[in-house]
């Protein structure tokens, strides 16, 4: 009896040399931490430095430990266009002992087209890597950096330190920086930042730590409204050649009219087509039914995102050729 509870003792301190020696080890969850999760996010760090109105650096840094097949984490999407760049991925899968089984290489990051399921064609894309495992426990650790320009800085990415339902988190922090004479609106969700001003900017630093998973339920409304998030609007916007701002509908307004401005303006050959065809119409639903009967025929609607896209709408002589 003496020897086997020597032994038990030996055992447990093991354990606890081990946990120490390895972040990853699934002993050093809390086990409140464990109800109903999928997933454990050991430690989420997103960090973003806007530099000036028109670019910015994204670091990312994300370890998740997952128990269920049924949690989305291992699958890893890192999107970016044309007039971003990304650089340093790297990503490593640790067993439920927190060792290390294997770093994906280089040539695993699948780079391919992202569809959105409405384009025909898009100059969006992704990088993607499949990290799953046939035995749970594991843990799977990613980083990267992303230098973003034009409209990827104007969709500022949103920090979720809970990506989806059952879901709980150990830590996770996001850092914002922006360099003076910038603004930003950034809204929180369930969570304060800590902000410090200083003549270089205003840094906006937020943490959680031991979020328990919130379970799924049917019906239940979707994870991004109900979990805890930071949305971050930009005050100063350049898209191409146009310059604009955020800070008030007005201003904002001003910068959508101007990305219009002239491209609705018809060639003198169909407006002298269309004055022809409406000519003997009699009220202006009638005139409506002859311009979509013309229209028809010769026009098809599809979505090509190219460049700036959405935010701008091809030239009336384009859309009518």
């Amino acid at each position: 009896m003496k020897n086997t509870l020597i032994l038990l003792i030996l055992l447990a301190f093991d354990a606890i040399l081990l946990a120490q020696d390895n972040e990853y080890n699934v002993l050093l969850i809390p086990e409140a931490l464990k109800t109903d999760a999928y997933s454990v996010v050991r430690k989420y760090e997103l960090e973003i430095d806007i530099e000036d109105h028109r670019s910015a650096t994204i670091r990312e840094l994300k370890a998740v430990t997952i128990f269920d097949s049924r949690s989305r984490e291992s699958s890893i999407p890192i999107f970016y266009d044309g007039d971003s760049r990304i650089t340093n991925i790297e990503v490593r899968i640790f067993d439920a002992t927190g060792k290390l089984i294997r770093t994906i290489k280089k040539d695993e990051v699948i780079d391919v087209p992202a569809a959105d399921g409405v384009s025909v064609y898009s100059d969006d894309r992704v990088k993607y890597v499949e990290a799953k495992q046939a035995i749970l426990p594991y843990t799977v650790e990613y980083s990267y950096q992303k230098s973003l320009k034009g409209i990827g800085f104007c969709v500022a990415p949103k920090w979720m330190p809970q990506e989806e339902y059952r879901q709980s988190v150990q830590n996770s922090t996001f850092v914002l920086r922006a360099s003076r004479g910038h603004s930003l609106y950034p809204h929180s969700y369930n969570c304060e930042p800590e902000i410090t001003k200083s003549d270089k900017g205003n840094k906006y630093k937020w943490e959680v730590q031991n979020l328990s998973a919130v379970p799924d339920e049917l019906y239940a409304p979707p994870a991004i409204t109900v979990l805890p998030k930071v949305l971050v609007g930009m005050d100063d916007l350049k898209i191409r050649d146009y310059i604009g701002s955020t800070s008030d509908w007005t201003q904002y307004g001003k910068l959508i009219y101007d990305l219009h401005e002239g491209r609705d303006e018809l060639p003198p050959q169909t407006k002298e087509k269309v004055h022809q065809l409406t000519a003997t119409a009699s009220n202006n639903r009638e005139k409506i039914d002859i311009l979509y009967r013309y229209m028809q025929p010769k026009c098809r609607y599809v979505s090509v995102q190219l460049g700036i896209g959405g935010w701008q709408p091809f030239e009336a002589p384009y859309v009518d050729a």
